[in-house]
């Protein structure tokens, strides 16, 4: 399972260039991959792997190193998406159900400091998994009631 955790779309129509260029930083597993995607805009595109199973720190640094070079070359950014603002609300309010479950008496305290431990990670199969841990304890609270 893989997570686009970061991307940017660039477009350049100065002069006679009509040109598109993507980057994209997308989560496998623990690592991350950059990718980028260039061509005419409407025509077929170039993919290209730029660096594969990399810290999240390096990925984002060369991300950022070819944003840069693009702008100077006259790209603009017509789009821009950090999925992993959205991924923090979403843990953020996986730890409150989860709190919520606790008070109520449908979560044990060690469960819950279990699934507090699974949400420190960014890894998209344990938040998953976490997500799944929870919505069945919150199905088990309802018939209860």
């Amino acid at each position: 399972m893989s997570l686009e955790i970061r991307k940017v779309h660039l477009e350049c129509t100065t002069g006679n260039s009509y040109k598109e260029y993507n980057i994209i930083i997308t989560q496998v597993g623990t690592k991350y991959d950059l990718r980028s995607t260039y061509g005419r805009i409407g025509g077929s595109k170039v993919y290209r792997d730029i660096k594969l199973g990399v810290d999240l720190a390096d990925a984002t640094k060369e991300y950022q190193k070819i944003l840069n070079a693009k702008t100077r070359k006259g790209y603009v950014i017509e789009a821009q998406e950090d999925v992993s603002r959205f991924t923090s609300q979403f843990i953020g309010i996986l730890v409150q159900r989860s709190a919520t479950l606790v008070a109520e008496g449908g979560l044990e305290r060690n469960h819950y400091e279990g699934i507090k431990k699974m949400l420190g990670s960014v890894d998209t199969e344990t938040l998953v998994m976490a997500e799944k841990i929870i919505i069945a304890n919150e199905v088990k609270l309802s018939k209860a009631a």
